[in-house]
């Protein structure tokens, strides 16, 4: 599940309008950097799109325990780079829609829940134990983006 350097976030339904209803600023620390961070909403709802089988699953997996194991601190937080902030989000947006959405994943459900807790784990060790606004961030993308999956997937639940 390869991602690409540069991302961006997007209205739902739209084409080049940088979202406008979370207002964020990059500072110096990591919540600063996971509120301020792009989101890739193109490849996000591209890869809900992904027929999935073991090994998409596995290679999911691998890539989110990845992210942390790139950090140079991994069991105490610390500086997060503007990189992972944003494969975070990605990550934990993608995650959170295939578990919302996809009902016909469920043979993979323990796999994604254990993709969920991993990223909060992550958002949590960043945000040292102050992930509530990371996760409000990711609920309302994630709220964004339902919208546009419901028109484009039959396998969608609305709501």
């Amino acid at each position: 599940m390869n991602r690409p350097n540069y991302v961006s976030v997007r209205e739902p339904g739209s084409r080049g309008s940088v979202l406008s209803s979370v207002d964020r600023k990059v500072g110096d620390s990591s919540v600063d950097f996971l509120l301020g961070a792009h989101v890739d909403s193109e490849w996000i709802l591209s890869k809900t799109r992904t027929k999935f089988n073991l090994e998409v699953v596995q290679s999911l997996k691998k890539a989110i325990y990845g992210i942390g194991q790139g950090s140079r601190r991994w069991f105490s937080g610390g500086e997060i780079s503007e990189q992972q902030a944003s494969m975070i989000l990605d990550y934990a947006v993608l995650v959170e829609l295939l578990l919302q959405c996809r009902d016909d994943l469920q043979e993979f459900r323990e796999d994604l829940v254990d993709c969920r807790e991993q990223l909060l784990m992550q958002i949590s060790r960043y945000t040292e134990g102050q992930p509530e606004r990371v996760v409000a961030l990711v609920e309302v993308l994630v709220r964004g983006m339902k919208l546009q999956l419901a028109d484009r997937m039959p396998t969608t639940k609305k709501g």
